[in-house]
């Protein structure tokens, strides 16, 4: 799995590489060595690098140094006078300068009009240094990038985007990439910054791995056992869902069936009676019974909330399944609407829960807004799932899973085109598939999965055509990839 880091522990364990004999300008090397052969791959005619001050400038000063030596135009494109420099950046800074790098001042560069077809730029603005919003000589030089209509390189952060939550400090780099140096940092995985760091490319750079307890999930992290060869029904698990209402029988039977795509061995839809007859015309491989029933003494795990509605009924539904014994409870939409009322209960629960909130959904939870949510995600995310001990699915772009252990994994799959009604019953069938079957870290294995068949739905129909539905015809293909 890929470590996450906040700036703090990355400036730990830049720290912690020097103390063991790594000098710092052998790091920055090693960074202008990575961010070469990334530019490189833009096949550039001509690369103004922008630096601010710091050691992201002398990363700057550094790729420059190695750009010019490579017999690529290059020039050094400066927001500060060159007496703020100080330590490797200045060091770095002198080579450059030395070697016969050309020079200039912002102030100069920006009365360009345009620059030439082939131009690649690099920010080496702020990088992790970013402070309060974002204005001055630097906020120029980013409206001036951002304007500019070339390709954008950043170094380790767009610049003015914060490592830690991706929040946009007033104006921020939109990256064609990211280059990061270390270890991948958490503001580059989250909603507000996602239309700004493009491709993002990591080099260790010799900086030992720092000990954290947050990864992104990648494929390999998302690996299924092989089906025994005497496997049948009942030893694959039994996935029991409570949902569905007038007006929102799509919400069940779009969960229903991403469960049985991915393979429980039975499950079964309890549902309002007036819309059975919808379901049982819509799903063959599934039961369909009366949410008014007994929930199946077999079933290891429920999943309550899809399209139950927020009347008093839905309420008796999550009551029910919270009372009964299966070994995993899924809570979603409207099951998290009532379970406002009873969040009480999630701490004397036996069973393992998965909440599956949006941003709106969780705000009710936590009573925090939206916003205050979506600036402090991850650790709004992992205060919420120690305290009712719960495993919690954060969802949007880069969904995030924290678990009540303290181990976080945030997802590298989907697009936007999954914003759709229905894109989350799918995911809450596609857990509760797994579950049903015990394959381990479900819900992280479950937004792995879902996001893969958004990207090759989105592939397929493009982003804008695609609908729940295509997600669920392609969890067969995208499973196949596990």
């Amino acid at each position: 799995m890929l470590p996450l880091v906040n700036c703090n522990e990355m400036r730990t364990a830049d720290r912690a590489a020097i103390a063991a004999g790594i000098p710092g300008r052998i790091l920055m090397e090693n960074a202008a060595t990575f961010a070469l052969s990334e530019v490189r791959k833009f096949s550039p005619s001509f690369v103004p690098v922008f630096c601010g001050k710091g050691n992201n400038a002398g990363d700057g000063f550094a790729l420059a140094r190695r750009l010019f030596v490579g017999n690529i135009q290059t020039e050094i494109v400066l927001t500060e006078s060159p007496e703020a420099f100080s330590g490797d950046a200045a060091e770095n800074f002198l080579a450059a300068k030395n070697l016969g790098v050309k020079i200039t001042a912002f102030s100069d560069f920006s009365k360009r009009s345009t620059l030439p077809s082939g131009t690649v730029a690099v920010d080496a603005l702020l990088g992790t240094g970013v402070r309060g919003e974002v204005g001055g000589v630097i906020g120029d030089a980013i409206d001036y990038l951002n304007a500019s209509g070339v390709p954008v390189v950043s170094l380790d952060l767009p610049s003015g985007i914060s490592g830690d939550t991706g929040k946009v400090c007033g104006r921020a780099v939109k990256a064609a990439k990211t280059v990061t140096f270390g270890y991948r940092k958490l503001g580059l995985y989250s909603p507000l910054s996602a239309d700004y760091v493009g491709e993002v490319v990591c080099d260790d750079i010799s900086i030992p791995a720092p000990a954290v307890s947050r990864f992104l999930i990648e494929a390999e992290d998302v690996k299924f056992l092989p089906l025994s060869k005497a496997a049948h029904k009942g030893v694959r698990g039994h996935a029991v869902f409570l949902g569905g209402s007038m007006g929102m029988a799509g919400a069940a039977v779009l969960a229903s069936m991403a469960a049985e795509r991915i393979g429980a061995g039975l499950v079964t839809a309890m549902v309002p009676k007036e819309i059975l007859p919808i379901l049982s015309k819509r799903l063959t491989g599934t039961m369909c019974m009366d949410i008014e029933g007994k929930i199946p003494e077999k079933a290891n795990v429920l999943i309550v909330g899809c399209g139950l509605g927020r009347e008093a009924d839905g309420e008796k539904a999550l009551l029910k399944a919270l009372d009964q014994g299966a070994d995993t409870l899924i809570i979603d939409a409207d099951g998290l609407y009532h379970l406002t009322k009873h969040l009480h209960l999630l701490k004397d629960a036996a069973k393992e829960v998965i909440l599956t909130p949006h941003m709106g959904e969780m705000s009710r939870l936590c009573g925090l807004s939206a916003s205050e949510i979506t600036e402090n995600r991850v650790e709004v995310a992992e205060k919420f799932a120690k305290e009712y001990g719960v495993t919690l699915v954060l969802k949007g772009a880069h969904t995030v899973v924290a678990k009540k252990d303290g181990r976080t994994y945030i997802n590298t799959t989907g697009n936007p085109g999954m914003a759709k009604g229905g894109s989350g019953d799918v995911l809450a069938g596609i857990i509760g598939g797994l579950c049903a079957q015990g394959v381990e870290e479900s819900a992280k294995c479950g937004v792995f999965l879902h996001g893969k068949c958004g990207d090759m739905a989105a592939e397929a129909e493009g982003e804008r055509c695609m609908t729940a539905e295509t997600l669920v015809k392609f969890i067969s293909e995208a499973s196949k990839c596990m």
